[in-house]
Formats: structure tokens, C-alpha cells, sequence
């Protein structure tokens, strides 16, 4: 619409900001304050004030002198994307949910929780509906522990200091020094697991979707926690994990 089309409800300053996120695309992920103004025409003051403002609504994300944009940008969209479904990995995901007979979940980190970004239902009448879009706390999820464990030592410390580990059942581990412990070993041995840390008689086992996406995306399955003793875990669960999250790395990199 031509600036003198524009009704006098139009906000300029909206306008601006929309045209900072529009900047950011497939090619073009990660800019510094000079390359987001020169894309969108703004001043560098403007440009400044607009990227802060949106870093600290944690719509941006900054790195030293590049921005990038956050996973909580998929606000705006996942009610449009639920209805479309996300074609690139929803077959993958699907086949695992059959083939583990469990609800079946890819996430991203977002702050301090995990935002659910594709999944399947398990195929069972009694299951955890878990809503694309939705986050929950990273502490507590096998997802936001497999993110957790590959983060940067740097942005782990920085987890550890100032997140919130509440605790949402007698179970959670609310200890940063035993989370630090597990959060470790997950690293180590591939997968990591919770089990009734948020939900009560719940448990999720998950492991990172090989390659350089940013952000990471962990591949993870949710069950009742009776359903697999902790010895049989790796074969019947973690194997079919990674190597569904392979098939997804090679065939449909993940969002």
C-alpha cells in the first residue's frame, strides 16, 4: 500500500519493526545493526532501537555484532502452519510415532524453555497432546536437555545462573549442579531423558538432529513411564530416535 493510501490508524513505528524482521530470510540468517538498516532503508539509530527492543522481547537474537532471529517469531505463524502442517518432516515424524507406538515431538530452544515445532500424536486413545507452539521448561524435558547439553559452555553457564529450576513435580531435579551432571552425560552418551520431572507417570527420551540448522532441533518421544525399563531404553527407544534423525538430517533438514 502507497504511504498516502495509509489511513490514519496506520503506526509507522509497527511498520518499521515489521520491515527489521523482514530483513532477516534463508539467505541472509545472521546481519549486524549496519546491514539491517541498509536492507531496510532505516536509520542506524532506528535500526538500533528496533533490533534491542526486539532482543529483549526475545523476538531477536544477538551474537556480539550479528542478529538473528528467534525461535518465538514462530508465534505469528503456528496457528497458519498447524493447519498446513509442516510437509518437510511430518512423514518422518509420523513413521517414528507408529514405529515407537508414542507421540513423537522435533523442538527448539526458546530462552529458557523448549518450543515444540512439528509432531505426532502417538496412535494410541490414551496419550500426552502436546500442541505445536507450545514450550515447556527446558529442565524438565528430555528435548530441552539434549539441546542444553550442546550448548556453547559459554551459554550453559549462563543457563545454569539465571534460569528459573523450579520444580514442577517431587521428581524434578532442581540441583544446577546435578542438572549440570546430567546435562553432561546426555552430551556424552548422545540422548538424553526425563522421566515425571513436569508430568507426573510421564517420560521423554530425545537426541539431536545431526548437522549445522540453527537453531538445533531435538528429535524426542513421550511415554508412560512404566512402559520401558531404563535397560531397554537404547534399543527400543534412542535407536529408533537417531535413526529417524538421520533419515530427517539428510532428507528434510529440520526447521
Amino acid at each position: 500500500m502507497a504511504p498516502q493510501e495509509r489511513g490514519e490508524h496506520f503506526l509507522e513505528s509497527l511498520d518499521r519493526g515489521l520491515q527489521v524482521l523482514r530483513a532477516f530470510d534463508a539467505r541472509h540468517q545472521h546481519r549486524t545493526l549496519t546491514e539491517v538498516a541498509e536492507a531496510t532503508g532505516l536509520s542506524r539509530a532506528t535500526t538500533r532501537r528496533i533490533l534491542l527492543t526486539l532482543a529483549d522481547l526475545g523476538y531477536v537474537a544477538q551474537s556480539g555484532r550479528s542478529f538473528s532471529l528467534a525461535p518465538r517469531v514462530l508465534d505469528f505463524g503456528f496457528s497458519y502452519l498447524a493447519n498446513l502442517g509442516v510437509a518437510a518432516v511430518e512423514p518422518y515424524i509420523r513413521e517414528l510415532s507408529r514405529e515407537v507406538g508414542e507421540s513423537v515431538l522435533m523442538a527448539v530452544l526458546d530462552g529458557h524453555d523448549v518450543r515444540y515445532v512439528a509432531g505426532a500424536n502417538a496412535p494410541r486413545t490414551l496419550h500426552l497432546h502436546i500442541p505445536i507452539g507450545e514450550s515447556s521448561p527446558a529442565h524438565v524435558t528430555s528435548a530441552g536437555r539434549i539441546l542444553l547439553a550442546h550448548l556453547p559452555p559459554a551459554e550453559l553457564d549462563a543457563y545454569l545462573l539465571t534460569a528459573d529450576i523450579r520444580a514442577y513435580t517431587p521428581h524434578t531435579v532442581t540441583d544446577r549442579a546435578v542438572l549440570r551432571e546430567q546435562l553432561t552425560t546426555a552430551a556424552e552418551r548422545g540422548w538424553s531423558w526425563s522421566t515425571s520431572e513436569l508430568d507426573v507417570g510421564m517420560a521423554g527420551v530425545a537426541v539431536l538432529v545431526p548437522g549445522d540448522a540453527a537453531p538445533p532441533t531435538a528429535l524426542s518421544t513421550l511415554f508412560p513411564a512404566t512402559r520401558f525399563a531404563p535397560s531397554e531404553l537404547e534399543e527400543t527407544v534412542v535407536a529408533p530416535l537417531r535413526a529417524q534423525a538421520e533419515r530427517i538430517a539428510k532428507a528434510a533438514p529440520p526447521l
